[in-house]
């Protein structure tokens, strides 16, 4: 077989650059991909206070929904009941025993809605 195999007698690389003006259809949209390729993140990076986050604080109010429901009880040391509830029923129970309170609403001064 090496025998029959031709030398190579001259041997030329095909070197082909393709060029388009600025106004090119093709270089506008390769600079667009270009520029949507790297501002977008950084914009986005920007936004969301950088890269690396260093200092991170966070504090929460917890919303509180209360029933309006409630009960207080006394045991006295003679063996008596003293007490109070939103539940008729159970004010009807104490009989005698039923203290009426005074009511006082403490808001813990966050100045936000505790009910």
């Amino acid at each position: 077989d090496s025998l029959l195999k031709m030398p190579t007698l001259y041997s030329h690389t095909l070197d082909i650059s393709y060029k388009a003006s600025i106004c090119s259809k093709a270089f506008v949209f390769s600079f667009v991909t270009g520029v949507l390729t790297f501002l977008p993140p950084l914009f986005i990076a920007y936004r969301s206070q950088g890269f690396w986050q260093r200092i991170d604080s966070y504090q929460e109010q917890p919303e509180i929904l209360f029933k309006q429901d409630c009960m207080f009880l006394l045991q006295t040391s003679n063996r008596t009941n003293l007490g109070w509830s939103t539940f008729k029923l159970f004010n009807r129970f104490l009989e005698s025993g039923i203290r009426i309170p005074l009511i006082k609403i403490f808001d813990g001064g966050s100045y936000k809605q505790d009910l």
